[in-house]
């Protein structure tokens, strides 16, 4: 019984989540996608923690199923009504088979809802490593933009030098966006 309270707890926990994204500001859910996404990342006893958790309730959910197909075959096994004895065991198994459903929805809800979480965090880790890299590559453009001009303003000094002591410079100047090699 106290696993179940777990599993539950736990599926609650992803439903605040998920609702927390989709109703949150673009800002603050990125900020709390990221903040997720690096706590899983970063720390593998969370990564180990949580994953050993879904197998277990993974098994769990493999239980459901396997009680919920032994109890179908035990209610189809019985003749309609053929002793009083079967008419009272009757409502038992209808009580088992519902706790087998219930269970295996509340599993199956838990193993669905924790992988659209973790695809939501796999994408909010590429987002921040493009941008990461965007920035980078932002940064080493303009570096390189301001070298090219710092070249270029070298290079025609120093053709002025030279053409002022008559040596003739024929090489022209490559402009920023020139693709010429």
């Amino acid at each position: 019984m106290l696993q179940w309270v777990i599993i539950f707890a736990f599926l609650v926990i992803e439903m605040v989540l998920c609702l927390s994204i989709i109703l949150l500001p673009f800002s603050t859910r990125k900020k709390v996608l990221t903040f997720f996404a690096r706590t899983w990342y970063n720390h593998g006893r969370v990564r180990i923690i949580v994953k050993t958790f879904l197998a277990m309730v993974f098994g769990f959910f493999v239980d459901s199923a396997r009680s919920i197909y032994l109890v179908e075959n035990i209610i189809s096994e019985q003749p309609e009504m053929e002793t009083k004895a079967i008419i009272g065991s009757a409502p038992q198994l209808n009580v088992r088979l519902f706790s087998s459903e219930r269970n295996l929805f509340l599993t199956g809800a838990t193993l669905f809802l924790f992988l659209i979480l973790y695809r939501f965090m796999t994408t909010a880790i590429t987002i921040m490593e493009l941008e990461h890299s965007l920035d980078t590559e932002k940064t080493r453009s303009l570096h390189d933009k301001k070298e090219h001009h710092k070249i270029s303003y070298e290079i025609k000094k120093l053709q002025e030098i030279l053409g002022q002591r008559g040596i003739d410079t024929t090489t022209e100047i490559p402009s920023v966006g020139d693709s010429r090699e």
